[in-house]
């Protein structure tokens, strides 16, 4: 932390726009008239005093002030704290110069349900000056979160440790400083939901049935409703469903729920799309058709999100049999909102095609490795297909069964090389 020189920075008086060097000596100790801030984007200069532990109208040293601002400095909401000071007489007016942290990292109170959240942001933001949502990445921040979360627990006499986790959110490779407590269980006893149509919600609340009698967690709860609730909605054709958050709460007494945690899902269904089509761009190696019917839509059906993802899946492993095994597609839902439809505009990357390289069998005595060989259709140098060893074995099933008789399974590993293109195939038998 650079903290400016008193001797430097001192009794600069600005008047009409002209900076005025002012050569008085200052007095031993001087009267804290007012405090000033400057370069302040989020925090205010209440939080900059607050942070400095200095009081206007008390008695000052030139070392009260150098000590606020290594204050300061620790707080963690600073990248930078000098100062400048003014003064007439004994009467001093003390200017700080700062540059304030970024707080770019997202907090997640994990499991607080004794607590609202604009209670904990209070309580927090009395402990780091300005916390609404996101701090900078520093532990003085999150040593002071922690103890103030401590604090709300002991005021209410509760059990159990605030704990700290840096968390990766792999969705999207996002992190985030995550908070939760630790030896205390906060049983989920109720699920409740708000946007759902009635028409659904018993089928909604059946989905999320295995969440009951779980201990809380925002995060997991969180994490659970977007692989169940999202997929279930999808499926019927609500393609822009929403989970926006959730809440919770202690049940209360007399209900059922008494000592348990209630869960809050607020819902934004969305309307029900209906498929419009495909258009596919950047391929070469496979035309419109045959992509179109390993989609498998249709005009005019729902929209099913989990069977587009499905055909998606379905064409990417076509390109696979054709030896594009690093093609990547890019879906991109365009929505008519006035006639419920939905269009696919569907990018493709299709990248090189790979060749069959060497082939290699372990795990049987050399004549069945020669028959097994014989068998094996795909060449060196042909085109490599994704799928050929499934249906190798497949046929091998069909066709000659006892030569697969006491070999156990077969696995296969391939070891792709990027430069060349070419595959290379290992097939091992062995125990199951």
């Amino acid at each position: 932390m650079r903290r400016a020189s008193a001797v430097l920075l001192a009794a600069l008086l600005v008047a009409g726009g002209v900076v005025i060097a002012d050569t008085q000596n200052p007095p031993a100790t001087m009267r804290l008239a007012a405090i000033e801030a400057t370069g302040l984007r989020r925090l205010t200069a209440a939080d900059v005093i607050a942070g400095s532990g200095l009081r206007v109208g008390s008695t000052v040293t030139l070392a009260d002030i150098d000590a606020s601002v290594d204050r300061l400095g620790k707080t963690g909401l600073f990248t930078h704290v000098s100062y400048r000071y003014r003064y007439k007489g004994t009467d001093l007016v003390v200017t700080f110069e700062v540059e304030e942290a970024r707080a770019e990292t997202p907090v997640v109170f994990d499991n607080f349900p004794w607590f609202s959240d604009a209670e904990i942001v209070t309580a927090v933001a009395k402990a780091v000056p300005g916390f609404t949502t996101h701090i900078s990445d520093n532990a003085e921040g999150i040593d002071r979160i922690t103890a103030a979360l401590d604090q709300m627990l002991r005021a209410r006499k509760l059990p159990g440790r605030v704990e700290y986790i840096p968390y990766l959110d792999t969705r999207n490779d996002s992190h985030a400083h995550l908070f939760r407590v630790t030896g205390v269980s906060s049983p989920i006893c109720d699920v409740t939901f708000s946007g759902v149509e009635p028409a659904l919600l018993a089928q909604v609340r059946n989905q999320v049935a295995p969440l009951l009698r779980r201990d809380y967690s925002r995060i997991g709860a969180m994490d659970f409703l977007r692989g169940t609730l999202v997929p279930f909605y999808r499926h019927l054709g609500h393609l822009r469903v929403q989970l926006s958050g959730l809440t919770a709460r202690m049940g209360e007494a007399p209900s059922a729920c008494a000592g348990g945690v209630v869960v809050a899902v607020p819902v934004e269904e969305g309307a029900v799309y209906w498929w419009k089509g495909a258009v596919w761009a950047g391929a070469q190696a496979l035309n419109p058709r045959e992509m179109d019917a390993a989609l498998g839509m249709k005009d005019g059906e729902i929209a099913d999100g989990t069977k587009i993802d499905r055909g998606i899946r379905a064409v990417t492993t076509a390109y696979g049999r054709k030896g594009y095994l690093t093609a990547r597609l890019a879906p991109t839902p365009q929505f008519e909102d006035l006639s419920h439809t939905v269009v696919f505009a569907i990018q493709i990357v299709e990248g090189p095609q790979f060749r069959m390289g060497e082939l290699a069998i372990t795990g049987v005595p050399e004549a069945t490795e020669r028959r097994l060989r014989e068998c094996w259709k795909l060449k060196a140098g042909g085109v490599y297909d994704a799928g050929y060893a499934t249906d190798f074995m497949n046929d091998l099933r069909k066709t000659d069964p006892q030569l697969l008789s006491g070999l156990g399974q077969m696995r296969m590993s391939v070891k792709q090389d990027t430069a060349t293109h070419i595959v290379h195939v290992i097939l091992t038998f062995g125990p199951a």
